[in-house]
């Protein structure tokens, strides 16, 4: 079944990447007849988000020169204004191409969601709910990994020529997050990511290695270097530890001195929620929601912020962070 020319006029847009698109068309094709309501519905959203993404190519690009008055814009002197951003306060401060491009990121999100509402009234659609995680997921790790960005230029006891090659990529994401998939630019940050999700802790004797053999699978080799030669680091395998099992480093440290008093070697789920009396802090990665994923980083984001702040025990970076400035240190 052919769409309309205003239907069709979607395809021409950069607003969806290519599989996005074909997910459009098809809940149009579906809708067309049997629910004009949801198809103006969704061609309602559309046109807001093509819109917005129109008002952001327009914008001037970060990458050139721009005279203002007496004042010049080159990148350079964008890339001093990144290296002085504050985390508390960013969002007051980078360009708007960025605000806006970050905001079109949240919309697209919301939008596919608003999708995957609409797909439970056909079985057709029903099917697309996995492409729909899927291609929600990589808008949720493109937000991810600015942040990841963001508390390495912000961070002043990082050299500068670190933080200086952390801007200049942080600023190619905000320069070409329409028109790039998210793997483009942070490429180990996403399979690292994607093999998260897909990683179901075992705890046992709290060590990581069954956890780490099930990522092996998914996760490109430069990971276990970066492991192997920052084997000595006890905050990279602290915040390890966080990222695999689940869990804050206060209670993995909760559960190992149970272990000890109890001459214990191994823990299972049941036992890891008896022990701990509580809904664990970070949220379940299995659950069918892709935004749980940025919960989870966000979370442990903050525990590490304030741990550093408060010169308290465990990982003052998240796992994303110390790969990241290991990627740039080998540049």
């Amino acid at each position: 079944m052919s769409l309309s020319k205003a239907e069709a006029r979607v395809t021409a847009l950069k607003a969806f990447n290519e599989r996005e698109q074909e997910i459009i068309d098809t809940f149009l094709n579906v809708f067309k007849k049997r629910r004009p309501e949801n198809t103006k519905t969704i061609m309602d959203n559309v046109d807001l988000l093509t819109g917005l993404s129109k008002t952001i190519n327009r914008y001037p690009s970060m990458l050139g020169t721009e005279t203002l008055g007496k004042n010049t814009r080159t990148i350079e002197t964008l890339i001093d204004s990144v290296l002085s951003l504050d985390l508390s306060d960013h969002a007051l401060y980078i360009p708007t191409k960025a605000v806006l491009g970050r905001s079109f990121i949240s919309a697209k999100i919301n939008f596919l969601y608003l999708l995957k509402y609409l797909s439970f009234s056909s079985i057709r659609l029903k099917r697309l709910v996995p492409a729909l995680h899927r291609e929600i997921t990589k808008c949720i790790f493109t937000l991810m990994s600015e942040e990841v960005f963001l508390s390495i230029v912000s961070a002043e006891e990082i050299s500068k020529a670190i933080r200086e090659k952390a801007a200049m990529l942080l600023i190619n994401i905000w320069e070409y997050r329409l028109d790039r998939d998210i793997t483009e630019y942070a490429p180990l940050l996403t399979s690292l990511w994607f093999a998260r999700k897909k990683l179901s802790p075992v705890y046992g004797s709290l060590m990581g290695l069954t956890e780490l053999h099930q990522m092996a699978r998914e996760i490109d080799s430069v990971w276990f270097l970066f492991l192997k030669e920052k084997e000595s680091r006890k905050d990279i395998f602290e915040a390890l530890e966080e990222f695999l099992f689940n869990l804050t480093f206060e209670e993995i440290r909760q559960l190992r001195l149970y272990m000890q008093n109890q001459n214990l070697q191994l823990l299972n789920r049941k036992k890891v929620e008896s022990v701990l009396g509580k809904k664990h802090f970070y949220p379940d990665l299995h659950s069918a929601d892709p935004r749980e994923m940025y919960r989870f980083f966000e979370q442990r984001k903050i525990n590490a912020e304030q741990r550093r702040l408060t010169e308290s025990p465990g990982p003052h970076r998240t796992i994303e962070t110390f790969l990241l400035l290991y990627l740039l240190e080998q540049e």
